[in-house]
């Protein structure tokens, strides 16, 4: 997966959007373009790339998705929670990782949104 942009990440999603084939995905930047884009293609072409990618270099970005998740509207979060709730399905490891950060952050969110989202975040790792 290759992306790029005419205009810059400071566009937020309204630049022309180019996504290429065959480039290997660069985690960095597609947990840029899910902060910024305002288009759901895009987010859903975006996580269809991270199941791609190995457990072991993805396992670090988790509690980023984790935070990113809490802080989207829930159409905006869909894909994460289900990219999340797919890859802690598949393993114990990932499980862990996401519940702890969960139960670290719940108690820190600034809003009862954001809270709520935490909580469901869980169940949906925890069964």
């Amino acid at each position: 997966l290759g992306l790029a942009t005419t205009g810059g990440m400071e566009d937020h999603g309204q630049a022309d959007l180019h996504l290429q084939e065959g480039d290997g995905l660069d985690i960095f930047s597609g947990l840029a373009y899910l902060f910024s884009t305002k288009h759901q293609g895009v987010r859903e072409y975006v996580v269809s790339k991270l199941m791609e990618v190995a457990e072991e270099e993805i396992e670090f970005f988790i509690p980023q998705l984790c935070h990113l998740y809490s802080n989207m509207r829930e159409v905006e979060g869909n894909c994460i929670l289900r990219f999340l709730s797919d890859r802690c399905a598949k393993s114990a490891h990932m499980t862990l990782k996401a519940i702890l950060t969960m139960q670290s952050a719940v108690d820190f969110a600034q809003t009862q949104d954001q809270r709520r989202r935490y909580n469901e975040l869980l169940r949906c790792c925890e069964g």
